[in-house]
């Protein structure tokens, strides 16, 4: 799933903050996860995990709110893709 794949990555990747009690539609600002640094690091890694692009007009707050919406925006790349 590919929720899962973010969470692990948000978990274990060490430029990130632990995710123990960040549920997937919990906000990842709010929780502290995402700033301007980190979200770099999460498009570069959902990029090459997901073999997608990543457009500076996708990293809107709806976007890039929880894992969940993350979830979301991988999906419809990968929809466009097939």
């Amino acid at each position: 799933m590919i929720s899962d794949e973010i969470s692990f990555f948000l978990r274990t990747d060490p430029d990130f903050k632990s995710l123990p009690q960040v549920a997937e539609t919990d906000s990842l600002v709010d929780a502290g996860v995402l700033d301007s640094f980190s979200i770099v690091k999460l498009v570069i890694f959902l990029e090459r995990k997901f073999n997608i692009k990543i457009e500076l007009s996708d990293l809107d707050e709806e976007n890039i709110a929880s894992v969940k919406s993350i979830e979301k925006m991988v999906m419809e790349k990968l929809k466009k893709k097939t």
